[in-house]
Formats: C-alpha cells, sequence, structure tokens
C-alpha cells in the first residue's frame, strides 16, 4: 500500500514539474514567435550585425580598413551572417531572417539538451520517468532570463547550436572515436560565428584528455588546423583586415565592478538552478579529483568512456566551469546578458540529471532528508517564480501598458523611416536598422567607433569633417549624451552643425544649420 502511494505521488509531482513547464514555455516560445515580426530594433546589436549580413557576400568590402568610408567595424566572423542571407532568401527581410535563425536554434537546443539527457539517463529508470526528465530538460531552458536572448537577430543562439550538437556528438560517440572529430568540426564553425565559442571544445577536449591524451592531442591538432586553415583564408581574401576587426578592433576597456554586478545581477535569476547544477557538478568534480588523488585513472576512463550518463556529467561539469570563466568577460563596455547565455544552459541537463537520477531512490526512501526535500522543492520554486510572466505572455491583453508601448514604437519606427527614406544622400542614425530597412549605407556604427577613438586605434577627423561639412541631410540619435555612443568631440561636432528640429518617439531628429 505504502509503495503504491509513493507510486502515485511519484506520478504527481512529475506531472505537476511538466505542467508547470509547459505552461512556462508556451508563454515563452508565444512571446518569441510574436518578436520576430515586430518591425523595430529590439536590442541596438541588431542593426549592425544585420547591416554586416547585407555586406558579406563580398568579404573584402566587409572586412576592410576602417580609415575608409563607411566606418565600420565587421566584428563577428561570418557564418551567421551567412545564414543570414540564406535564410533571408525566404523571408525578404534580413531584420526578420535574422530573428528566425536565432528563434529556430534556440529551439533546437532545447530539442538536442532533451535528446541528451533521454540518452543519458540510466536504463534502470523506466522509460516514463527518462520521457519526462528530458522533456524538463528540454523546457527548462525556457526559464533563463538570457534566453530572451533568442529573440534577437544576433550571433549567439546559432553559435551555441552549434556548440550543443558538437558536445552531442562528442558524447554520444562513446569508444567510436572518428565521430569526435565530427564534434569538433562543430566547434569551429561555432568560433567561426562567434569567436569566444571556447568552453564547448575545452570541456569535450578534457575528457578525451582523461581517457587518451594521444588521441586528445590529435583532436586539438585536427582542430587547431582546420581554425587555421580557414582564418588564413579569411585573411588571405582580406588581407590581413580579418584579424584586426576580429581581434585587435573588437577590445574594449575592462571594470571589475561592472563584471561582479552583472554576475550577481545573472545569479539572481536562477538561484535554484544553479543549486541544482552546482551540487551535481561539485559531486562529480569530487569523485574525479578522489579517483585521481588515489591513482585510480583506469576506472576514471572506464566511466568516461563506456558510461554516457557519466561522459555527459563530466562534459557538462567541465562546460559549467569554462563558460563561467569566459563569462567573466561581461566586465567590458558593451558586454550585455548574452555572456551568461553558455553557462545558463550548462545548468540545463546537470540540474535534469541530479533530479532525475534522484528519482530512482523514490521508492525506497523510508525517510527524506532535509537536503532531499530542498532538492525536490527547488524545480516547483523555480516554476511558480516564472508562472506570473508566462500568463502575462499567453494573455497579452492583460498588459495593455505593454501592448500600446509595442504600437508607439512601431508606429514611431514607420515615421522615422518615411523620414530617411525621403532623405537625399547618406543618413547617419544611431538605430541603424532603419537605415538598413530604407536602403540606406550604415556610414558609422558609433559604439566601437567610440571606443576604439578613445583609445586612439581610429582618426575620428574624417568623420568630423563629414559631420561639419553637412554631409548628412539628417542625422537620428537617441541621446547624444551617451558617451557609450559618441565621443565628445562628435557630440559637439553635430551640436555645432546641426539643431535638433523634431522628436519622434525616442528618437532624436538633427538637421543642418546654415546660419
Amino acid at each position: 500500500m505504502a509503495h503504491r502511494d509513493k507510486s502515485t505521488a511519484l506520478r504527481v509531482y512529475v506531472g505537476v514539474l511538466l505542467l508547470l513547464l509547459l505552461v512556462n514555455s508556451a508563454g515563452f516560445w508565444y512571446a518569441a514567435i510574436q518578436k520576430v515580426s515586430l518591425p523595430y530594433e529590439l536590442d541596438y546589436g541588431e542593426g549592425i550585425v544585420l547591416y554586416q549580413a547585407s555586406k558579406v557576400t563580398n568579404l573584402p568590402s566587409a572586412y576592410k580598413p576602417i580609415d575608409e568610408y563607411p566606418f565600420v567595424v565587421f566584428h563577428y566572423p561570418p557564418l551567421y551572417h551567412i545564414t543570414v542571407r540564406a535564410f533571408a532568401l525566404l523571408t525578404r527581410s534580413l531584420i526578420t531572417a535574422g530573428r528566425w535563425v536565432s528563434v529556430a536554434s534556440g529551439l533546437l537546443v532545447e530539442l538536442i539538451i532533451g535528446f541528451l539527457v533521454f540518452s543519458s539517463l540510466p536504463r534502470r529508470l523506466e522509460l516514463t520517468l527518462r520521457l519526462a526528465g528530458a522533456l524538463f530538460a528540454a523546457l527548462l531552458p525556457n526559464l533563463l532570463y538570457v534566453m530572451r536572448w533568442t529573440w534577437l537577430a544576433r550571433v549567439d543562439m546559432l553559435a551555441i547550436l552549434l556548440s550543443f550538437v558538437g558536445i552531442t556528438v562528442f558524447v554520444l560517440s562513446g569508444r567510436q572515436r572518428v565521430w569526435q572529430y565530427a564534434a569538433f568540426a562543430l566547434f569551429i564553425a561555432a568560433l567561426f560565428t562567434k569567436q569566444t565559442m571556447v568552453a564547448a571544445p575545452l570541456a569535450c577536449l578534457t575528457a578525451a584528455l582523461v581517457v587518451d591524451a594521444r588521441h586528445a592531442a590529435r583532436l586539438a591538432l585536427f582542430a587547431g588546423i582546420l581554425g587555421t586553415t580557414v582564418l588564413a583564408a579569411l585573411s588571405w581574401v582580406t588581407q590581413g583586415e580579418v584579424i584586426r576587426h576580429l581581434f585587435l578592433y573588437n577590445q574594449n576597456p575592462f571594470r571589475l565592478m561592472r563584471m561582479l554586478n552583472g554576475l550577481a545581477e545573472n545569479f539572481k535569476t536562477i538561484v535554484p538552478l544553479v543549486a541544482l547544477a552546482w551540487g551535481y557538478a561539485v559531486s562529480v568534480g569530487t569523485e574525479t579529483v578522489g579517483l585521481i588523488r588515489h591513482g585510480r585513472w583506469d576506472r576514471l576512463r572506464v566511466w568516461l568512456e563506456y558510461s554516457r550518463h557519466r561522459r555527459l556529467a563530466f562534459v557538462c561539469s567541465a562546460l559549467l566551469i569554462f563558460a563561467v570563466m569566459v563569462s567573466l568577460t561581461y566586465g567590458k563596455n558593451g558586454s550585455n546578458y548574452n555572456y551568461f547565455l553558455e553557462w545558463n544552459l550548462a545548468c540545463c541537463p546537470l540540474a535534469a540529471l541530479v533530479l532525475f537520477r534522484g528519482l530512482i531512490s523514490w521508492h525506497s526512501n523510508r525517510s527524506w532528508s532535509p537536503a532531499l526535500v530542498i532538492a525536490y522543492l527547488l524545480p516547483i520554486l523555480i516554476l511558480l517564480e516564472g508562472l506570473p510572466d508566462a500568463t502575462f505572455r499567453l494573455l497579452p491583453r492583460l498588459d495593455p501598458v505593454t501592448m500600446k508601448q509595442e504600437t508607439a514604437r512601431g508606429e514611431d519606427f514607420a515615421t522615422a523611416l518615411r523620414l530617411i527614406q525621403q532623405a537625399q544622400g547618406p543618413v547617419l542614425s544611431e538605430d541603424m536598422l532603419l537605415l538598413i530597412e530604407a536602403g540606406k549605407e550604415v556610414p558609422a556604427e558609433p559604439a566601437i567607433l567610440q571606443d576604439l577613438a578613445s583609445r586612439g586605434l581610429w582618426d575620428e577627423r574624417p568623420f568630423i569633417r563629414m559631420i561639419e561639412e553637412h554631409r548628412f541631410p539628417i542625422i537620428v540619435v537617441k541621446d547624444l549624451s551617451n558617451r557609450l555612443r559618441f565621443t565628445q568631440t562628435v557630440a559637439a561636432a553635430i551640436s555645432r552643425a546641426y539643431s535638433r528640429t523634431r522628436e519622434i518617439g525616442a528618437f532624436q531628429i538633427y538637421e543642418p544649420r546654415w546660419n
């Protein structure tokens, strides 16, 4: 009788988990699909990334000297931009294509996480619980604040997709090591989508090193040769400019307090999830260190080579550590919450593994310890916290303020767009999506150029001369006093040569002074 009661309680517990997850996930994806069709910029970086996508088919003109007009830094490798151009053949719109690439990548990442957990949970766990574990892991990312980056036309989600596909191939390869070369080819593809995607290859290389140091060296050599070959080809085509754009021009000032504040803000949003994931990662690390200390390398190798579950746990734990280290670069100017995407996502399979492995002993526990009770309550707390937000997303009319704001932003964008389309000649705009939609050249990308000029890496005098000579019939900014967008000399030049004639929502319109 007691066993039957426990089985019923187990089914109810898992059912409640999945029901709450489905509601949260429905709200998330409903909002994501709505965001795809919004005409205006959702993030400052969308405009410059889409402009780069419009130029990617001509690499020499994309990665060109930045002292030549237009003054634009191409600060990402080209794979995302090429993918967006391909999608744009279907959507007929760069912004829609860019967001669909991110949304599709986010959805596929979730499916991959679910598949990994299903494939790695012990077979002694009944099939329904393994399926529930996979569904739990797949839907868990929808509770992460950082997953809102999925709604944006940015490079990150495609890069993360390639990394997680690589991890999947590596974890499932087992003793068929030839597949691990395919995994590292995917990691190189991720690096040529976003150049900081090093955590996944380092995690898998660490696992390979424990099993067979020579094989790990061959994997590293293969990845090094492949990556160097692609970079050398890009460098040859662009006469070396790709190196300067990706590495020299892409360095920003670093502030320790900014890094600490970013980590604290991110941590606050996922405390229960981090508690589950880090608890499991620490146990994996402790077990690994214990085996190494006692010289049990043979047992550790067998675990990582033959046990898919232990291999996934080890790789995800290592991924969590390396991705946290990469996320410390949040301290540099221009960073955003996407810096925490990879390690937040790495928590999801770990949390699912520890929770659903724990369910194996549900029936046998005569008395539950406080730690066990907390472990089972944490997922419920995570899900209940996100429930109000999910409800508002599913029932947008409950939030008329947001609806009114979105309508107003769309109307403001359309008005500013018509103004730019009517202008004769180049237009300088802080919102670069306006220029793309108007079919205009982007003469300069303010944020990166401000940083380069401040560090003496770019001579802004030709740009200032264009302003003083009224080469732009209108200038569109949101805040001319923003020192992360404009240097004092550029802002002063605009103030001297132009006057603010009107405001369209958040857009401030400047037109030439002729007196």
